[in-house]
């Protein structure tokens, strides 16, 4: 079983290591997951379905005369 003092240095030697790595994780952070976005998620792009270009728009006028 565990002493009361080695809980507290337990909590001490967590509160060391993770309170500047959390300052440092805290400017850095964004960047990593974008990085992580882009190299690991499948990119998904809209295709231009469906859009009239002009050469075809004035023949559909034409046709419908």
């Amino acid at each position: 079983m565990m002493n009361s003092v080695d809980i507290i240095q337990l909590i001490f030697l967590c509160a060391i290591i993770f309170i500047p790595a959390g300052y440092i994780l805290k400017s850095k952070l964004p960047s990593l997951l974008a990085v992580i976005r882009l190299r690991l998620l499948k990119p998904r792009f809209i295709k231009p379905f469906g859009i009239l270009h002009q050469s075809s728009a004035k023949t559909d006028q034409k046709n419908d005369t």
